[in-house]
């Protein structure tokens, strides 16, 4: 198993975390316990790019105060459900978009 620091290095690395998400408030907001697989496999459906990188800007958030949150989102195959997710979401955008866009929420 890859351990949780590698994981931390790995999001900042490529800037996958979202800067300036207040992730507290973000995972409040969500209608499914989005720590848990039943709930997360009944919000992943819809979610966005920007909706699983917020997951993991809040799993990355989560980690740093407590220790554990990532080896137990990978225990309870929530990690891999969300990168799943992404790959389905670029596999898709490179297949019915010649410019890549990765299906992101428009924003105002």
């Amino acid at each position: 198993m890859i351990p949780s620091s590698a994981w931390l290095e790995l999001l900042d690395q490529y800037s996958i975390c979202l800067t300036g998400l207040d992730w507290s408030d973000w995972l409040q907001q969500q209608k499914h316990n989005l720590s848990e697989l039943e709930g997360l496999t009944q919000w992943l459906p819809t979610a966005t790019l920007d909706d699983c990188q917020a997951w993991l800007t809040a799993l990355a958030r989560s980690e740093r105060f407590s220790d554990g949150s990532i080896a137990a989102s990978i225990n309870q195959k929530t990690l891999h459900t969300v990168l799943a997710r992404i790959e389905e979401l670029t596999r898709r955008a490179l297949q019915e978009n010649s410019s890549g866009e990765l299906y992101r929420r428009e924003t105002e």
